[in-house]
């Protein structure tokens, strides 16, 4: 970027702090499939608007996508416990710190899940990975741990913000490439899951939103079958359809695990009557 351009962005971003400008409204697509392997669905999505305009100053909206694992049906019971506690816990929370909150929220969703699986035999090291987005006023708060992914769809392209905690990613990250990487029966191994230790290692951090940005969290069984450009053309084309065609294509391509994807469109739009729109 040249230094002209970035100071005129910059002034443009400045300009704006000084408008109290009016809150993002968000239109919402979400589907979760099994697939063509899987007996159940352990993929859990998950997202809560406030209607209350106080209640959407103070927490922003809530999007979530957590994928289990574990036999015996656990994954799908840690998916559910984490996303339902994440969320009990994130709107009851005290802090006035955005990401201070969230950290609150994963570590007891991580604590309910740890203490499960050490309590019922049947569950003994069931786990899941969990990625959150919160929209509070300009700001995107995300907290990630596994191999889902957040992605931000602006200006045509796909940017992944979430890093993944596997095997492969490290491997690669170290410097071994990814062709060499992708034929080691490790690949898949999560370095990082909640629930399976006593304390979650959380990835954290805050991103500034534009109007008309896209954002998408799915699970590895909808991304490793897409490609960041299917992604960007179908979603910026409409989030509702775009979402149906591209788990269709997933498990059309493989659908070896569960897919689940969950788009969020965020606008700067004045208030519809009958409150908030979002499409599911």
């Amino acid at each position: 970027m040249s230094s002209d351009l970035k100071e005129k962005r910059e002034e443009k971003t400045e300009k704006l702090k000084a408008v109290k400008l009016p809150p993002f409204r968000f239109k919402v697509a979400g589907r979760s499939i099994i697939g063509k392997v899987r007996e159940n669905n352990e993929d859990k999505m998950e997202f809560f608007i406030p209607e209350s305009e106080e209640l959407l100053e103070e927490k922003g909206a809530i999007f979530l996508v957590a994928d289990g694992m574990g036999g015996h049906n656990a994954g799908q019971i840690a998916a559910e416990l984490a996303v339902q506690t994440f969320l009990r816990s994130y709107l009851q929370d005290n802090s006035r710190n955005a990401l201070q909150s969230i950290k609150n929220a994963v570590t007891e969703a991580n604590k309910l899940v740890y203490t499960v699986a050490c309590g019922i035999s049947e569950r003994e090291g069931m786990g899941c990975t969990l990625t959150v987005a919160v929209v509070k006023g300009e700001s995107l708060y995300l907290a990630h741990i596994g191999d889902s992914r957040l992605y931000l769809i602006r200006d045509g392209s796909a940017k992944q913000l979430t890093e993944d905690h596997t095997w492969f990613a490290e491997q690669v990250k170290m410097g071994i490439t990814s062709e060499e990487a992708q034929f080691s029966p490790f690949r898949n191994l999560l370095t990082r899951s909640l629930g399976t230790r006593e304390n979650a290692d959380v990835d954290l951090a805050q991103y500034t939103l534009e109007d008309g940005d896209i954002l998408l969290l799915c699970s590895d069984g909808f991304y490793e079958y897409i490609a960041p450009e299917e992604i960007v053309e179908e979603l910026n084309r409409d989030i509702s359809m775009g979402i149906f065609n591209l788990t269709e294509l997933a498990e059309k391509r493989g659908g070896k695990d569960n897919i689940t994807a969950l788009a969020v469109r965020v606008l700067r739009e004045e208030k519809p009557k009958g409150g908030f729109f979002w499409r599911r």
